[in-house]
C-alpha cells in the first residue's frame, strides 16, 4: 500500500500502484486485512470491485464499482460462544469499515453503491 487514507484494528484503505504489463504504470484504491487481525482469522474481507482497464503503456487509473463485504470463515471456526461472538463482531466491524469507505467516496461526488456477491 503507497499510503493510506485510514485503518481500524482490522482493515486499512488507501491507495497503491505498481508497473504492469506492457510498462503500465497503474494507480487504485485498495483495502487490506491487517495481518494478525480477526478479519484474517475469519476470513472477512472488504472488496473494491474495480474497472477492467487495458495496459497499454499509458498510465492507467482504475474506476471503483461497488464496495461489499465477503467472508468465507465460518466453516472454519470453532463453534464456542466466544467465537461465534468474535466472529459476528468481526462481520459487523467489516461492514461498517465498508460504509466508511463508501462514505469517502460519496464526500469526493462519486456514487459507489454497496454490494455483495
Amino acid at each position: 500500500m503507497d499510503s493510506i487514507i485510514f485503518e481500524d484494528k482490522n482493515f486499512e484503505f488507501g491507495i497503491e500502484s505498481g508497473v504492469g504489463v506492457r510498462e503500465t504504470p497503474w494507480k487504485s484504491f485498495a483495502v487490506k486485512s491487517k495481518r494478525y487481525s480477526n478479519a484474517e482469522k475469519y476470513a472477512v474481507r472488504v472488496y473494491l470491485e474495480q474497472s477492467y482497464e487495458e495496459f497499454r503503456g499509458t498510465p492507467v487509473e482504475f474506476e471503483v464499482m461497488e464496495i461489499g463485504v465477503n467472508f468465507h470463515g465460518c466453516s472454519s471456526i470453532d463453534v464456542q460462544t466466544q467465537t461465534v461472538s468474535e466472529y459476528i463482531q468481526t462481520l459487523n466491524e467489516a461492514v461498517a469499515f465498508a460504509e466508511r469507505v463508501q462514505g469517502y467516496f460519496e464526500s469526493k461526488g462519486m456514487k459507489v453503491p454497496f454490494t455483495n456477491k
